[in-house]
């Protein structure tokens, strides 16, 4: 079973220089990247469809962070995330049920 963790998931429509860490598990297993290649994280709305794709780089540690510039443009709301890492061996989805989640709430306007 795979699954995937947003620490720092909350952030406040048009703030692009957040960034999320996430943690892909495997089977129990902390996954460490090397780089980003074959990383796409997918960002979807209630519907399922997909609304953005998150700029994604790799820590000293080998743990993902990625970027919040790409949701410019979202309402406020729950967002539903996927990272999808493809490898010589197919695709991998984390997590493997439902999804990980980043909340936009409204800035003052």
């Amino acid at each position: 079973m795979n699954t995937l963790t947003i620490d720092y998931d909350t952030v406040k429509v048009g703030d692009t220089a957040h960034d999320f860490a996430l943690t892909a598990v495997e089977d129990g297993q902390t996954q460490s990247f090397a780089d980003t290649s074959g990383v796409v994280v997918k960002v979807g709305d209630a519907n399922h469809k997909q609304v953005a794709t998150l700029a994604t780089s790799v820590n000293d540690d080998g743990t993902l962070f990625a970027s919040s510039g790409n949701l410019t443009g979202l309402s406020a709301g729950t967002y539903n995330v996927e990272l999808w890492q493809t490898t010589e061996d197919g695709i991998t989805i984390y997590p493997t049920v439902g999804y990980a989640t980043i909340t936009l709430v409204q800035s003052i306007q």
